[in-house]
């Protein structure tokens, strides 16, 4: 059966990927980053920004396609000119660094990632790290980013029926973030965290295999959510549940580090990932 990246198709039809990473829009339609080293060099604007990013995100929204990279203490716009080449515009919160990374000696996997990580919701781009204390979002192409006033920072954001979610938790409101925790915001407001079964806003520790939470990604009608060495799946189930949590495997996880983003690949119907001892 052919695979074709169409998100504006109906997902029903068969062979349709309506969720990709690592792509960004082109003339004609979609094309892959070339490499990260090609993204760094002076032609290309990285040069003279003397910065590299960490991780990248290609946003599809109509005539707003845009590309959104994270460096350690900066968030950036590459926009592709009449040319073929592209310029890059630093839109971070302020147009101010955020907190770099910083980490004391004997540091592990189980540490708080580097990394950005990043979802759309609608023409919205919202992006995360757990060293910037709140969820970013860009309301529009060339927008620049602001905090999601009283939301989790995180290591990895999921887009997933009208709800933002977010895994690996930092300190929000009055609840305490914890590594294995996974919380969501109101249905339908990614504005909204404060937990209550009204805006349907929660959380939940995933506490059956010790570890962080390291990754989530939509799979069908759930999300399925890897730790190092365990996989669960996260399903809707309406008011006044909210969401189940179900432990899948207890032996096969993901092979993460703290300082790069996670070896995952979504190809619409199935996962692709570097667990600890095969593909």
């Amino acid at each position: 059966m052919p695979l074709l990246f169409a998100p504006d198709q109906d997902a029903d039809n068969p062979g349709n990927i309506q969720v990709a990473s690592g792509i960004r829009p082109t003339f004609r339609g979609y094309g892959s980053f070339q490499t990260m080293l090609e993204y760094g060099i002076a032609a290309s604007g990285w040069g003279a920004l003397g910065t590299t990013p960490n991780n990248m995100w290609g946003h599809h929204w109509s005539t707003n396609g845009r590309v959104i990279a994270g460096s350690s203490t900066r968030l950036y716009e590459l926009s592709l000119t009449s040319t073929g080449t592209f310029t890059v515009t630093d839109v971070s919160k302020g147009g101010s660094a955020y907190t770099a990374p910083s980490y004391s000696s004997g540091t592990d996997d189980e540490q708080d990632p580097s990394y950005w990580c990043f979802a759309s919701v609608g023409d919205t781009v919202f992006a995360s790290n757990k060293f910037t204390s709140r969820i970013q979002t860009q309301t529009a192409k060339a927008g620049i980013f602001a905090d999601v006033a009283g939301s989790p920072a995180c290591s990895s954001l999921v887009s997933f029926k009208n709800f933002l979610i977010a895994i690996n938790c930092g300190d929000y409101g009055s609840v305490t973030g914890m590594k294995d925790m996974v919380a969501w915001s109101g249905l339908g407001n990614t504005a909204t965290w404060v937990p209550d079964q009204a805006t349907q806003a929660g959380y939940q520790r995933l506490l059956d295999i010790p570890g962080r939470c390291v990754v989530g990604k939509v799979l069908g009608e759930q999300v399925i959510i890897y730790k190092q060495n365990c996989i669960y799946a996260m399903r809707y189930e309406g008011p006044s549940l909210l969401f189940s949590f179900q432990l899948l495997d207890q032996n096969i996880g993901i092979n993460a580090a703290y300082n790069v983003p996670p070896p995952l690949v979504d190809i619409g119907n199935a996962h692709i990932f570097v667990g600890a001892e095969d593909i």
